[in-house]
């Protein structure tokens, strides 16, 4: 008899598929939040494994404190290799969206010489190599010379 209703009343059956998208929609940020949360108290206790894999698969989707996060942990080398670039570059994806901590982070990380981009490494080596191939440098001694 339930299902009845639902055919003789078409519009009974798009308000129940519209209460359950809305109720799947609502149910989805918290979720979010769970997860971001688990990120941040492993990264509070030090266990840093668990922090990036909460926080990557949020980042990767545009969460952004997730992607500040990625950034503090690359900067920083926190259960992750040291990586400048890669930390700048999870800054720049929050900043985008008007993050202002990480836009704040990417400015300083830019004072200090420390937000590259691959395409300005590799401009730094050539200058590097133009520079020291009088001195007979090898290519591997100006490549550690200017990324250093």
């Amino acid at each position: 008899m339930g299902n009845n209703l639902f055919r003789e009343k078409p519009i009974l059956k798009t308000f129940g598929t519209c209460l359950l998208f809305i109720a799947l929609i609502i149910s989805a940020p918290s979720n979010v939040l769970a997860d971001f949360n688990d990120g941040l108290m492993a990264f509070h206790k030090g266990d840093y494994v668990t922090a990036f894999r909460e926080f990557r698969s949020l980042a990767e989707e545009g969460h952004t404190k997730a992607q500040i996060q990625l950034g503090i942990m690359y900067e920083m080398g926190l259960g992750v290799k040291l990586n400048y670039t890669a930390a700048s570059q999870w800054y720049q994806k929050a900043a985008i969206h008007g993050h202002k901590d990480a836009q704040k982070r990417l400015i300083e990380m830019r004072k200090k010489g420390l937000a590259t981009t691959l395409k300005h490494q590799f401009q730094r080596i050539g200058r590097v190599i133009q520079l020291n191939h009088s001195h007979n440098m090898t290519l591997g001694s100006c490549i550690l010379e200017a990324l250093v």
